[in-house]
């Protein structure tokens, strides 16, 4: 619902290349969490993210 439009306002290169390198940092950032909470809003943070690739593909049935 969040990435769809923005793709087809922004472009789907650019959302699916901000959302890759997004996910790479909050990936990284997961792995040095050391406490609960941070790993639960660092995945809900890795969740929202990782969204922005399908609506992005581009294909149309």
């Amino acid at each position: 619902m969040f990435f769809g439009p923005l793709s087809d306002r922004i472009g789907r290169k650019e959302v699916l290349l901000s959302g890759m390198g997004a996910l790479a940092i909050v990936t990284c950032l997961l792995g040095f969490a050391d406490e609960f909470y941070m790993i639960v809003i660092l995945r809900g943070i890795q969740g929202f993210v990782a969204a922005s690739f399908a609506p992005t593909d581009g294909i149309c049935f």
